[in-house]
């Protein structure tokens, strides 16, 4: 919790919490830091607070006071203070979409790109959480430029065109952050994506297979076959050499299945036409 000063005692105020605790008080230190270097107790300086905080003198800090501090350090070239001031207007305001830019932007400029991505990368997120996806779009976007490989922005960029509805963006990205994620070992996102992929596009059957391999991969075998079947029920009537690939990855996963035998894959083809 930060504090800040509040309204100016009276001059002939001789409570002695304001001798002793007052000057330890600062925008840009918390309680801690204010009992760390008030010569009192800890239990002196907490107390001699509640008295200040009940008397006014002392007051919660806002996001205005970041600011105000933040524009004040700018103006005088200290951009250190400027910096360490909207990280903690951040911190008491962290849903506040404009502060946690701003704090992105001010980190670009410092050349801390890696500490940009993610506060866009959390922007982002928030607002695709409230459903603003075209925005969500724009900071995920920030956080590319900051920093391209940011595997968690490619993702949720993704995710934001599919719940847009976007099919255009999202077969453009859907192929390549899919195997990003299966090199990351990220499977849980992989499969997460890979689920509204196949919802998205049901007659994408190549989603379906892809989706199979992630579940095979997180030793899911029967969800596994489940969209191999699926992606069986949607593949084109040319596609005869993907379609015993199918059956024979249904078989690796459960050499039982008697119905999708190699031996009876003859008959199998004919079912579909393929024969």
């Amino acid at each position: 919790t930060f504090i800040a000063p509040g309204a100016p005692p009276p001059k002939d105020d001789e409570d002695p919490n304001l001798r002793v605790v007052l000057p330890s008080i600062s925008t840009m230190r918390n309680v801690d830091e204010v009992v760390e270097t008030c010569p009192c107790s800890e239990f002196e300086t907490l107390k001699a607070l509640g008295g200040l905080i009940a008397a006014a003198h002392v007051r919660l800090a806002t996001v205005a006071d970041f600011k105000a501090i933040a524009a004040q350090a700018t103006a005088n070239g200290d951009s250190a203070t400027a910096l360490k001031a909207y990280r903690l207007a951040v911190g008491n305001a962290p849903s506040d979409h404009a502060v946690r830019t701003t704090l992105a932007e001010m980190l670009l400029a410092a050349g801390q790109n890696a500490d940009a991505a993610e506060q866009y990368h959390i922007v982002g997120t928030q607002l695709s959480e409230g459903k603003d996806f075209d925005a969500a779009i724009r900071a995920f976007g920030d956080a590319l430029k900051a920093v391209p490989e940011h595997l968690g922005a490619r993702a949720d960029l993704l995710r934001c065109y599919i719940r847009k509805k976007d099919q255009a963006k999202t077969l453009e990205l859907a192929v390549p952050v899919l195997e990003e994620l299966g090199k990351a070992n990220d499977l849980t996102n992989a499969r997460e994506i890979g689920e509204s992929l196949v919802v998205s596009f049901p007659k994408q059957w190549e989603f379906a297979v892809r989706l199979a391999n992630i579940c095979s991969d997180l030793h899911d075998h029967e969800a596994s076959i489940v969209h191999f079947t699926k992606a069986l029920d949607s593949i084109s009537a040319g596609a005869r050499s993907d379609v015993a690939a199918i059956y024979e990855k249904i078989l690796l996963i459960d050499p039982t299945r008697t119905d999708v035998k190699m031996i009876e894959l003859n008959e199998a083809f004919a079912v579909q036409g393929l024969a």
